[in-house]
Parts: structure tokens; sequence; C-alpha cells
């Protein structure tokens, strides 16, 4: 009986053209006042792409700790985490095993595997829902789980082996390394941004990161668009040690970014600390491999002109001379 609700309910929402992501950013405000900050981030950059049509919805959201794990979710994967109805937890917590939950993926369902009534725990999918991590709204409802929920979950009968779990990254697998490094050091944003921005670059780019921390982003960044744009202008496309950066060759030239247009201003102060658009270097070489270094800064990289931080315009990267990276 209750499968049958969930999809009829299903069917009349997939059929109604509300047309609008407001759900689904709602939800990542919801969140981000609740500590699940790499999810709210990534239903914010997503929301569009998942392409949300309900005015209600249910997102089971993975904590900050299951993305330094396990890397950013492909767009496949968050959408089985986010279902097009609203389960309010008296609602949840009344659904017997074997229940099914949908969700933005067509013809795919989440599983009751534990009732609060027999088990004593609720879980979908063998993920456990915690309990002290229940949020919402009139509109939306928010479970925090520890992990990602296996995409490949399969209900079986008692004593069949589970099947092995799919893999989170997608296509941005490359990117993981250096994303889950970001996570565990306070980095998230820039983190959730590195995936959802430079998704398609060829496997070879070589980038440098000029990683600002968390709270430098709050004047600046209102909405994603802000957030991308301001992304785009910490990213160069070649890579630059701190070497490199107080080197004679290239202090006083200008560094192109993913920006087009926004250029790096690459000075040394009189301390030996380089200066870009005069914001401080403050941590050198936190992350270095063959693609990628990583700086961290303090503070954000403003334009050194009077342009505005809405001028800007998306570049491959392949501009100016990459001879150094």
């Amino acid at each position: 009986m209750a499968t049958s609700l969930f999809f009829f309910l299903f069917s009349i929402f997939s059929s109604t053209a509300f047309g609008s992501c407001l759900t689904l950013l709602n939800a990542a405000e919801i969140l981000s006042n609740s500590g699940y900050l790499s999810m709210s981030l990534t239903l914010k950059i997503a929301s569009e792409a998942i392409k949300h049509e309900s005015p209600t919805a249910t997102v089971f959201a993975p904590a900050d700790q299951a993305f330094v794990k396990s890397g950013q979710p492909s767009l496949l994967l968050l959408r089985r985490h986010v279902s097009p109805i609203k389960l309010s937890f008296e609602t949840l917590k009344s659904l017997p095993r074997g229940s099914r939950i949908p969700t933005m993926v067509p013809d795919h369902s989440l599983v009751v595997t534990a009732s609060l009534a027999i088990d004593g725990f609720i879980s979908i999918n063998n993920v456990r829902i915690n309990e002290k991590a229940v949020f919402g709204d009139g509109f939306v409802a928010l479970y925090g789980i520890d992990e990602f929920i296996n995409s490949s979950f399969v209900q079986t009968e008692p004593g069949q082996p589970a099947p092995a779990p799919a893999s989170l990254h997608g296509s941005t697998e490359s990117f993981a390394p250096v994303a889950q490094f970001l996570r565990s050091r306070g980095y998230h944003i820039m983190a959730t941004l590195l995936d959802a921005q430079l998704t398609g670059l060829r496997d070879q780019t070589k980038l440098t990161i000029f990683a600002p921390v968390d709270r430098t982003f709050d004047y600046y960044a209102s909405n994603i668009s802000d957030y991308a744009l301001i992304f785009r202008r910490h990213v160069v496309p070649r890579l630059l040690t701190w070497q490199d950066l107080i080197g004679s060759e290239l202090v006083g030239t200008k560094l192109p970014t993913f920006s087009r247009g926004f250029m790096i201003d690459l000075r040394v102060s009189s301390d030996g600390i380089p200066m870009l658009n005069d914001a401080p270097v403050v941590f050198q070489d936190i992350y270095q491999s063959d693609r990628f270094i990583v700086h961290g800064l303090n503070g954000l990289l403003k334009p050194f002109t009077d342009q505005e931080w809405i001028q800007d315009s998306f570049s491959d990267g392949f501009v100016g001379d990459e001879s150094h990276g």
C-alpha cells in the first residue's frame, strides 16, 4: 500500500510543471545552518542540473566526513539522495521494511531496510538515519546520514551477500584526491566547487589553486553564480610552486585565470611573501602533485582594477604562456 502511494505521488509531481529549483536551494540553506556544509554547497551547485520540478522534497544528506572519505558525488548519485515528495519524520518512522521511496532517478527507489518499530532505528539501503539530525520546513524534509547511500543496493533475502558499492565519482574522479585534501583542511567551498566547475577539462590539465578559507566567501557570495565566479578567479592553468611565485622571472607579471579577462598581478613583498592582487599567500605548497599545487589564502583575490565582480565569463584556462606548467 505504501509503495503504491509513493509512486502515485511521484507520478503526479513528475508531471506538474513547476519548473523551479527553489525547493533544493531552500534545502541547501537549511543544511548550511545545520552543520552539513558539503551537502549544502553541492545542492546549491547542482540545483539547476537536477531539474527538480516538485515544490516538495526529502533530502538524505551525508555528513561532511563522508565527502572527505569518498569525495564529490556524481550528479547521478546526488539525485539518488533526493526524493520529490516530503516524508515527515512521523511518516518515515511508520514505514515498514521493504517500503520504497522514489528518487529523482527514474525507476530508482530507496528501500527501507530497518524500521523504528522493529529494529529501534531507521535505515535506508542499509544506511542508518541520524535521528538527532532531522530538519526541514513546510516543504522540505532533511535527514542526516553518516555515509553516501549505496547506489547499487539491491534488496536481498536474508543470508544473501550484498552487492559491491558503485563508484561515487563518475567522470570527476581525477579531482577527487585534491578535493578530499581541501575538505580535510577546512576548505569545503573550494573543494566542492573544484569538481563542479572543472568537469570536462582534458585529463592532463595542470592547475594551481589559490584557496581562500570558507569564511572569506561570506561577504561577496550571495548565490551560486557568485561562488562559481570567485572560484574561477582563484585557479591558474599551470603549476606554480612557492619558488616560482617568488622567482624573478614571474614577479611583476600578470597570470591568466579560468575567468576570462581576470588577471592576477604577482608581486613580492619586502618580507619575501608573494602578493596576488595585494593579497598575501599565507600557506605555501599545502598540496602538491604532478597535476595540482594548492596555496592557502586568508582573503579573496579581488580585481586590481575597478571592474565589478559580476563582469565575468568562463575561460577554458588555455590562454597565455603555459611553458612553465
